[in-house]
């Protein structure tokens, strides 16, 4: 008759209440009178009456919470001596189920879910045994439903090609960005890089589906600790919207979040959130040059030690170290082409063109007709380099192991010696020990083989008639050795 839920942040109660149906009876037909009579038939329907985001629900959700008191199943069974761990200590999710008069007294289920990604773990509080178990995230969410399960909540309808422009504030770094000509350009932070358009599209379409996961009850503490979020977004009609984040959601994997200032208090989910609020360096590709691994024809690295040039020659390469030149591997030549190719940064440092201070290392780099490029290389701090490019007005960080790709150890380049000769001495000495061992001509070896002689036994006594001979015994001596 009755089911009231508890939440961390809200409260819903739905109970079976009786609305008056008229019924009309007719007469018996055998009698020519037709006598119509009203009397009052009770039914029963299912009405909200604490709480609850609207006045009316979604009966298909309460439908569901129905089926799964009727068949609720648990996954495994706890340990009830760690509820602290369970969260059923002191638990922040209950349902009471009341029954029809007679029909049994109240049950009390208490739930608890440490971690509202995840799966979530129930006792039954009025059972005479003290169990707990752990049940799927599917089922918990079924017991406890969402929000938007059970109510229409607040969407934001746009078409994401309508958006023009989306300012996004956060403690990772501030964020513009505008549309011109059907294209999204990064206006804050600025950076000499390609955009990454993909982000972007993924930003705009998320802000423009927006919709409300779940709601808390009015909590003038929504925002109580929480970092500073928001973002604020312009249609081409005129519109505009405004989400404020809070802290995180205490029942599902979310955020609280209101909607263009208003006062009801709704949640995100996590999913949405890194999709909008991404991190500045994420809106550029982190590819740092535009050229190719066969483009490159020479690297001149000049640092304090073990400097080198790397020259290429047809489909072979020079490498000189101190004046003196080598044959250098082909294969590890090209990996360093190929890393230089492919280098990518590890951050986009925002604001910065150039190093602070005199690099550690310096890259000449020639390419096919005669283009030159400069890379500098600083030094190191937390396993990075800061690296600038002469192709770009751009300060990276790139990580050491990859410097280490792009300027190795010169000795690494060099072509292995070819495996030195054995000495004369030892191979007279390998003549001699050939010489002494007697060699044998097939033809002139002469093959003798014995042939063993053999005695034939005969029986001793003669044999009966009618029955065979026996057969004679052989006597066969032992092969001489």
């Amino acid at each position: 008759m009755k089911v009231a839920l508890t939440y961390p942040d809200k409260t819903i109660v739905f109970e079976q209440k009786p609305k008056p149906v008229e019924k009309k009876q007719e007469a018996d037909e055998e009698d020519d009178e037709m006598e119509e009579e009203a009397e009052e038939d009770v039914e029963y329907e299912w009405k909200l009456v604490d709480g609850g985001f609207a006045e009316e629900h979604k009966q298909s959700a309460l439908d569901s919470l129905l089926r799964k008191l009727d068949s609720l199943q648990g996954s495994d069974v706890v340990d009830p001596d760690k509820k602290d761990e369970w969260g059923l200590a002191e638990p922040a999710f209950t349902c009471v189920v009341s029954f029809k008069e007679g029909k049994g007294e109240d049950v009390i289920i208490e739930g608890g879910r440490p971690d509202p990604s995840t799966d979530g773990y129930v006792r039954v509080a009025t059972n005479s045994e003290d169990l707990c178990y752990k049940v799927s995230k599917y089922n918990f969410e079924q017991l406890w439903p969402k929000g938007k399960d059970l109510f229409d909540l607040p969407t934001i309808d746009a078409a994401r090609n309508d958006l023009n422009r989306i300012t996004v504030q956060q403690p990772e770094g501030r964020m513009v960005l505008v549309k011109e000509d059907n294209t999204w350009r990064v206006e804050v932070p600025a950076a000499d890089l390609d955009v990454m358009t993909t982000t972007i599209d993924t930003l705009a379409r998320t802000l423009a589906e927006f919709k409300a996961e779940d709601y808390a009850d009015a909590a003038s503490d929504w925002r109580e600790g929480a970092e500073r979020r928001r973002v604020t977004f312009s249609t081409t009609k005129d519109a505009s919207h405004v989400l404020a984040l809070g802290k995180d959601s205490p029942c599902l994997d979310g955020v609280y979040v209101k909607l263009d200032g208003g006062e009801r208090v709704l949640v995100m989910k996590r999913s949405d959130q890194d999709k909008i609020f991404v991190s500045p360096n994420d809106l550029y590709e982190h590819a740092i040059f535009d050229f190719s691994e066969d483009d490159i024809t020479k690297l001149d690295v000049q640092r304090a030690e073990d400097g080198f040039t790397l020259e290429r020659k047809g489909d072979a390469w020079t490498l000189t170290v101190d004046g003196e030149s080598f044959e250098a591997e082909p294969d590890a030549c090209e990996d360093v082409a190929a890393a230089l190719a492919d280098l990518e940064a590890s951050e986009i440092v925002f604001g910065a063109t150039a190093l602070d201070g005199d690099p550690e290392c310096t890259l000449a780099l020639t390419r096919k007709g005669n283009q030159t490029d400069t890379i500098l290389i600083g030094a190191r701090t937390d396993e990075r380099h800061p690296l600038a490019w002469s192709g770009k007005a751009q300060l990276f960080m790139v990580d050491v192991s990859d410097v280490a790709l792009i300027a190795p150890v010169s000795e690494t380049l060099k072509k292995p010696e070819p495996a030195e000769a054995e000495p004369e001495d030892a191979e007279e000495e390998t003549q001699d020990e050939t010489a002494a061992t007697p060699t044998v001509d097939a033809e002139d070896v002469e093959v003798t083989i014995e042939t063993p002689e053999v005695t034939i036994e005969a029986p001793a006594e003669p044999v009966p008639a009618g029955r065979p001979a026996a057969k004679p015994m052989l006597d066969i001596p032992e092969p001489p050795v």
